[in-house]
């Protein structure tokens, strides 16, 4: 007989989190399938709950390595699931009603007899349909290929599927969000958000010359001796100003906003993927000295 898992990734801090998304759906599923970025031995309050939770799931443990879907598919493929199985997805931040949960035998029969592989919501996957080829690709926005079936979008009421990150998150902190997502390894599929507001060709177009700059920011940053990481790149970008690492700076709205907020305090920022809204940045004026 086929089961019905609630999936996720986390990390340790997330004990409220976790319990506050779990608890009220936790009676409609089988079983947890979460990957737990840290170890066993960092006593977390939030692994030892999905521990408890996991019924005939799993939590596995792994490194975080600034790439989600691998990350992803550690639950996917060292979990129990099986051919024929199903399963939600959801961030930690993302809530579903026990209402939905309740009807997810009936959706997920439907997915059997429609041959429907994956639901998603608003295009992000949500309900799948597991099978042993199935795989997760792309970060830090990621996609399932190798479906066993078709897929369907849906868009689900805020009664049955909503997102706390609005009231948890401070309204400055999507500044420092794409900025942790920017320092991700060549890979990170994050540059292409956006394009469409960009002129000049097409997102596959531009996405290349995008995706070289952000690698080149982060090439010197690493010659210069910062981390590829958040406090590295507002470190790096704390320097003296000279004209090239204003260049670097103002080579992407991302790297922009971040110096603005996060290393001048400016909350005035927009919260915008067009280049015309970034804030420009010039070297300082030398002071006028009176000739005596």
């Amino acid at each position: 007989m086929s089961k019905l898992y609630l999936c996720g990734m986390t990390t340790t801090g997330n004990f409220d989190n976790l319990s506050a998304m779990i608890d009220p759906i936790r009676q409609y599923f089988d079983g947890l399938c979460f990957t737990f970025h840290g170890s066993i031995l960092d006593n977390d309050k939030g692994a030892a709950y999905l521990d408890v939770q996991k019924g005939c799931g799993c939590v596995v443990y792994a490194t975080w390595c600034q790439r989600h879907s691998y990350s992803m598919n550690h639950f996917l493929w060292q979990g129990p699931m099986e051919d024929g199985d199903h399963f939600v997805y959801l961030d930690t931040l993302e809530r579903l009603s026990p209402a939905f949960c309740a009807d997810l035998p009936n959706l997920t029969k439907w997915m059997d007899e429609n041959n429907v592989a994956m639901v998603a919501n608003y295009g992000k996957g949500l309900v799948f349909r597991y099978n042993d080829q199935l795989e997760f690709r792309g970060s830090p926005h990621w996609y399932a290929t190798q479906l066993d079936g078709n897929a369907v979008n849906m868009e689900l009421a805020k009664e049955s599927f909503w997102n706390v990150r609005n009231d948890v998150r401070d309204s400055m902190e999507w500044v420092t969000h794409y900025l942790r997502y920017f320092t991700y390894p060549a890979g990170s599929n994050h540059a292409l958000l956006g394009l469409d507001h960009h002129k000049g060709g097409t997102p596959t177009e531009i996405f290349p010359k995008r995706e070289a700059k952000r690698l080149w920011f982060l090439t010197q940053m690493k010659r210069a001796g910062f981390p590829r990481t958040v406090e590295g790149a507002v470190a790096f970008m704390s320097q003296p100003l000279t004209q090239e690492l204003i260049d670097l700076i103002q080579s992407d709205k991302v790297w922009s906003d971040a110096y603005w907020y996060l290393v001048k305090g400016d909350t005035s920022v927009i919260h915008s993927h067009k280049p015309e809204d970034m804030k420009p940045l010039a070297l300082p004026t030398p002071p006028i000295v009176p000739v005596p």
